[in-house]
């Protein structure tokens, strides 16, 4: 793993490993936790990336790009910085 990009990196620890699903009949609900598909957990990491770079570039002179490049580089580190 040495020497790959921080897109690798990042996708290997940020996407969500489980989620909770409503189980019961309406009135009486009740949240179970269930695994991620390895294709959501790929889905919602792209989501959240995306949303965090446009919210980072939204009325501020930093283009989307930099933001996008910001939070990839944030992810591979680990950090939850903004």
């Amino acid at each position: 793993m040495a020497g790959d990009g921080p897109n690798l990196e990042c996708r290997m620890f940020n996407g969500p490993r489980e989620d909770a699903t409503r189980i019961g009949s309406p009135g009486v609900v009740r949240r179970q936790a269930v695994d991620i598909s390895p294709l959501r957990r790929v889905n919602l990491e792209i989501y959240l990336l995306t949303i965090g770079a446009r919210e980072s570039a939204f009325m501020n002179i930093k283009t989307i790009f930099e933001g996008l490049g910001d939070e990839l580089i944030n992810a591979a580190k680990g950090s939850s910085n903004k």
